[in-house]
């Protein structure tokens, strides 16, 4: 059955700030003693409440009342998102004033960094003991993905306590799909003999005034 004009779910996804987000969950100036870390929510958007009245018909015609979201509601990722903010701060994580998807904790058994993106979340740890009693005490069921390797285009690599973020299979990819693999390479997309002087760009910011 069609459900009825009620709340509208603007943010039916959980706010994302791109590329940008991921890297402030893993960079991070203390080295992670038990490194990266990948989690995903099992069944995430079946786990919350629904709050409208909602009714479904299946083929066989038997309709029935939904009490909790199911994928491909629009309000399931907006309810997820609820819940699992909720969770985050009960078990003493803060949010970020910057990035609302990134969650950190400090206490004196150790660290933790933690991004949300949907219902996956990656992040780092500071011994294993943290990580544990994390996912231990997590009130949804959490699938560990094992140590993060690749996340929204970025490649992540730990060796040696340090973590390094790359683009290469992404920048790979996008030349083979645009045909310039066996492109001649550049150091620099600028001009090596370019002279930049203050008095050029003040004469380019007046000629775009004029326009």
């Amino acid at each position: 059955l069609p459900p009825t004009a009620g709340t509208r779910f603007p943010q039916h996804l959980r706010p994302d700030r791109g590329a940008a987000q991921p890297a402030a969950a893993v960079c991070d100036r203390r080295a992670p003693r038990h490194g990266s870390l990948r989690l995903r929510c099992q069944g995430a958007f079946l786990l919350s409440d629904l709050k409208e009245e909602m009714w479904v018909i299946d083929q066989e015609g038997v309709v029935s009342r939904l009490n909790k979201c199911l994928y491909g509601l629009r309000q399931a990722a907006y309810e997820f998102n609820q819940d699992f903010d909720k969770e985050l701060k009960r078990l003493g994580m803060q949010q970020s004033k910057a990035d609302p998807c990134f969650y950190h904790r400090q206490g004196a058994d150790g660290w933790i960094l933690l991004a949300g993106h949907v219902d996956d979340a990656i992040g780092a740890a500071d011994n294993l003991r943290v990580y544990q009693a994390f996912t231990k005490a997590f009130k949804y069921p959490l699938s560990a993905l094992g140590p993060l390797k690749y996340v929204l285009k970025i490649s992540v690599r730990t060796k040696d306590g340090v973590i390094y973020l790359g683009q290469e299979k992404y920048i790979t990819d996008m030349c083979a799909a645009f045909g310039v693999e066996d492109a001649n390479p550049k150091y620099t997309p600028m001009e090596t003999s370019a002279t930049v002087s203050y008095t050029h760009l003040r004469a380019h910011e007046t000629s775009l005034h004029l326009v």
